[in-house]
């Protein structure tokens, strides 16, 4: 199996993150302990969150698009007009064919129905298959992928 640059190069920043982390710099140690500073996140922090931020039921117990409800053709129109000067950037990447260390499931074309076989008809069909969720792959995420209170 082979092991690609990427995970090569995420293992070194997260081992210079974990030894920046186990080796306390000589001012924590001689220093006294601190209270925690107000912007501590706690449990009841995230719970009044969630009361007070959700948008679940917002738009309908069917609802599939959530907070994309919000950007109407209006404020497509809006934003267009906010543009001046620049350049397209993609965000595109290659896609991940080979099994890697870090890509344990790779992207996969497959052909169903070639046309070599004419009893199965006249159409060619494929299979796509991509595992999002890893290393390899990317997409946009969300907190909807978070489950909180037995809710997704």
């Amino acid at each position: 199996m082979r092991i690609s640059g990427k995970y090569v190069m995420a293992l070194m920043g997260l081992g210079s993150a974990l030894a920046m982390m186990l080796i306390p710099s000589p001012r924590l140690l001689s220093e006294p302990p601190q209270s925690p500073s107000p912007d501590t996140v706690t449990r009841e922090t995230v719970d009044r969150w969630m009361r007070e931020l959700s948008n679940w039921g917002r738009w309908g117990d069917d609802d599939q698009m959530g907070t994309l409800n919000l950007i109407t053709p209006e404020k497509r129109k809006q934003a267009a007009r906010l543009v001046r000067t620049g350049v397209s950037v993609s965000l595109s990447r290659d896609t991940e064919k080979e099994e890697a260390i870090d890509n344990p499931s790779p992207f996969r074309h497959t052909m169903i129905n070639t046309g070599a076989n004419p009893v199965l008809g006249q159409f060619s069909v494929d299979t796509l298959e991509v595992s999002y969720h890893g290393y390899a792959h990317t997409h946009m995420d969300a907190l909807c992928h978070m489950f909180y209170e037995g809710r997704l």
